[in-house]
C-alpha cells in the first residue's frame, strides 16, 4: 500500500475500490469537508458509515492523514470515470458557514501533499490538473454541481506547490515519476464486440467503442470524434445519455432528463437503484445517492443497452 511520506499516520476504511481500467493519477482534486469535526469525519469513514473517502485527509492544524492507498480509487466524485484518474483530499474548515474559511497551515500542507503528487506521478503542477471538486462538474462535464472546496484556494495551493517543487522552501520526497498509461490498442469503426459488464460491472475498451458507436447512431457522441475505445469527456457524457435512455424504458422509479445534458443527478441515480434492484441484482438502497453498488448496477444497465440494440 502506497501514502505519501508526508502523512503522519493512517487510517483505513471499507471505501474505496479498484481504479477502472487500471487507470493511473493524472489529477489532484481537493475537497473542504464542510465541517470542522476532523477526527469525526475520519471515524465516519474508518466504519463505513459515511459513504465516501479520499487520499489524504489534512486537519485545520495541517496534520496530514492517510485513508486510501495512491493506487486504489478514493470515493470522492460519485464517478467511477473521474474518481480512477484522481488524487484527493479532504480539508477541514476554520468555521462552518459563509466563505467556509480553510487555515493557513491547511493551505500549506495541501500544497505540500500537491508538490509530493506531482513530483512522484509526472502530474503537471497546473491549474488543469490541479483542482477543486466543483471544477470536475463545470469544467469536465462530470461529478455534480457542489459549492466545495468552499474557502480553499487552489491557485494559492498550486503557486505555493511550485515553489516547493523548485526548492524554494519545503520539500518533497525525491522519486521518479510513475510511467505514463499506455493506452489499449484502438477498436475499428463499427466493430461490434461485446463486453461481459453487464455481468461483471467493470468496463473496458470494447465497452467503450460500443458506447462511441452506439452513440453516434443516436446521436449523442460526437460525429467527428473517433471510435478507439478509449474514454474520455465526450464518451462519458454519450455513456449517461445512452443509460438515461434505457433507464427511460423501463418504469420502476422516476427517471431523468440526463439523456439530454448527460449529467447525472439524484433522479438518475434514483432510476438506476430501482432499475438495477428490479432487473439487475442491486441489493442496496433507493435513495439516490450514488455507491460502487449503484455505479456496478449503473454499468451493467447501459451494457444491456449496448447489447440489446446491436
Amino acid at each position: 500500500m502506497t501514502y505519501s511520506k508526508l502523512v503522519t499516520r493512517t487510517v483505513s476504511t471499507p471505501n474505496q475500490d479498484v481504479r477502472a481500467d487500471g487507470a493511473k493519477p493524472k489529477y489532484i482534486v481537493h475537497h473542504h469537508e464542510a465541517g470542522t469535526s476532523f477526527e469525526g469525519v475520519i471515524e465516519s469513514w474508518r466504519t463505513g458509515s459515511k459513504e465516501g473517502s479520499c487520499h489524504v485527509t489534512i486537519s485545520n492544524e495541517g496534520e496530514k492523514v492517510g485513508i486510501v492507498p495512491e493506487e486504489k480509487r478514493a470515493w470522492s466524485l460519485s464517478s467511477q470515470f473521474f474518481d480512477s484518474q484522481a488524487l484527493t483530499t479532504e480539508i477541514e474548515n476554520q468555521s462552518t458557514g459563509g466563505s467556509w474559511p480553510v487555515s493557513g497551515a491547511a493551505h500549506e500542507a495541501a500544497a505540500q501533499i500537491t508538490a509530493d503528487w506531482c513530483v512522484r506521478y509526472g502530474i503537471p503542477c497546473d491549474r488543469d490538473h490541479v483542482i477543486g471538486h466543483r471544477e470536475v462538474y463545470t469544467r469536465f462535464g462530470d461529478s455534480y454541481a457542489t459549492a466545495c472546496p468552499g474557502g480553499l484556494d487552489i491557485d494559492r495551493i498550486v503557486k505555493r506547490a511550485k515553489e516547493i517543487i523548485a526548492g524554494n522552501g519545503g520539500s518533497v520526497p525525491a522519486s521518479t515519476p510513475t510511467k505514463p498509461v499506455k493506452k489499449p490498442a484502438a477498436v475499428k469503426e463499427g466493430e461490434y464486440r461485446y463486453t461481459s459488464t453487464e455481468e461483471d460491472g467493470e468496463r473496458g475498451p470494447i465497452f467503450y467503442a460500443r458506447v462511441q458507436t452506439l452513440g453516434k447512431e443516436r446521436g449523442v457522441y460526437p460525429k467527428n470524434d473517433d471510435i478507439d475505445g478509449i474514454t474520455g469527456h465526450d464518451t462519458e457524457i454519450a455513456r449517461v445519455k445512452i443509460t438515461a435512455q434505457a433507464l427511460n424504458g423501463w418504469t420502476y422509479g422516476p427517471h431523468t432528463t440526463s439523456d439530454q445534458d448527460g449529467k447525472p443527478g439524484v433522479n438518475y441515480w434514483t432510476a438506476v437503484q430501482a432499475v438495477g434492484k428490479a432487473k439487475f441484482g442491486y441489493g442496496g438502497l433507493v435513495d439516490g445517492k450514488p455507491g460502487p453498488m449503484t455505479y456496478a448496477a449503473e454499468n451493467r444497465i447501459c451494457a444491456h443497452e449496448l447489447n440489446t440494440h446491436r
